[in-house]
């Protein structure tokens, strides 16, 4: 299960940093668009973290 979790873990991370390098290149799309993309960012971060604090025991 660990290693499933792990698995997730990378899996998420990479997406992070895939939508970390677009945003940049996205700043002059119109609001409500740069807004949706950032609010998914914000969702990706928080599955990050709570797959984190999974593999370190903690609560989600």
């Amino acid at each position: 299960m660990q290693e499933a979790s792990e698995a997730r873990l990378r899996e998420l991370w990479t997406d992070v940093e895939r939508r970390w390098d677009s945003l940049p290149a996205k700043l002059d799309v119109p609001w409500a668009e740069a807004r949706f993309k950032l609010e998914t960012f914000r969702i990706t971060l928080r599955q990050v973290n709570e797959s984190v604090s999974i593999l370190l025991g903690g609560p989600p």
